[in-house]
């Protein structure tokens, strides 16, 4: 069954309550708990691989410091991803793009937000990022999404098969043009802490065959 055809479990950034976050580690952990679907991120190297993390900076998720964009994957490879969580995932890297999708083909679908950076505007990054998906992952099975709204058009031109959807902060744009302008199958509102979306958004998107997927910060 393809991605939206069927109720989504969707593991953020992998397993990340139990496994350190965007980590094969992580993937694997949401696999096994029964996710019908990941969600990770993409940043490039300072030698345009393609590789999973969050922030913009290493500092956070590894024993290291410094931009990834300003980091050659060789140097990526060093550091460790997974002691700053746990001692039992010390030495655990940062993964490649390839290597992930890789290991998920066949097993769950995929959400992959591509994080608003220099170099996306390039095509041979986005060529880089499709051919990849193209070789490991079902287009059926995949969705890009960004923020950046020009990312996700780009992709939609280069790729018309492939499901792509707009992240963005409920109410703060007109959403139903910015999915018309960016050729979007899916919305992504981020919703404010413990709210709601109201049915006739939902309504209102089901009309233009918009399907919606919100997220909400709540921990209830």
């Amino acid at each position: 069954m393809y991605m939206f055809e069927r109720f989504e479990i969707v593991g953020h950034r992998g397993a990340a309550a139990y496994a350190p976050e965007n980590t094969m580690s992580s993937f694997k952990k949401a696999v096994e708990l029964g996710a019908t679907s990941v969600e990770f991120d993409l940043r490039l190297t300072a030698d345009g691989r393609v590789v999973v993390i969050h922030d913009e900076h290493v500092d956070r998720t590894t024993n290291g410091r410094g931009k990834v964009s300003d980091l050659t994957h060789a140097q990526l490879c060093l550091l460790d991803a997974g002691g700053w969580y746990s001692p039992e995932y010390k030495r655990t890297r940062i993964p490649l793009f390839s290597d992930e999708l890789k290991y998920l083909n066949g097993k769950v679908g995929a959400m992959i937000e591509i994080k608003d950076e220099v170099g996306w505007e390039d095509e041979k990054n986005i060529f880089s990022v499709l051919s990849i998906i193209e070789k490991y992952g079902s287009l059926k099975q995949v969705e890009i999404i960004s923020f950046n709204h020009s990312i996700v058009r780009q992709f939609k031109i280069m790729e018309s098969n492939l499901k792509t959807g707009i992240l963005y902060r409920h109410n703060s744009i007109d959403w139903l043009r910015a999915a018309q302008i960016a050729r979007a199958d899916v919305i992504h509102p981020i919703l404010p802490r413990n709210t709601q979306l109201d049915e006739a958004l939902i309504a209102k998107a089901h009309n233009h065959n918009l399907v919606v997927l919100a997220t909400s910060n709540s921990k209830s």
